[in-house]
């Protein structure tokens, strides 16, 4: 259900998932979880439980982007354009 290095995991993308309603179920536990005292899942990526918790998910990093050749192509570009990561 989750892909990513610990500490910056987020969900995979899986439309069979999604039909079978197992999203729904993973977020359930996780909310069932917090309300009774549980842990706070830190498997998670910090933006992704930012988001998850409905705040301002705009401070992305690079950890969070778990394709490889999506993370080089977000890197050679970032070097084309001087910019910071």
């Amino acid at each position: 259900m989750f892909e990513g290095a610990d500490g910056h995991k987020t969900c995979i993308h899986s439309l069979t998932k999604l039909d079978k309603d197992m999203f729904k179920f993973a977020g359930k536990v996780v909310v069932w979880s917090l309300l009774h005292g549980g842990p706070a899942f830190p498997i998670f990526s910090p933006s992704f439980v930012r988001l998850m918790m409905g705040e301002n998910a705009a401070e992305l990093s690079l950890n969070d982007v778990n394709d490889a050749d999506v993370k080089e192509l977000i890197e050679k570009v970032c070097n084309t354009m001087h910019c910071s990561l």
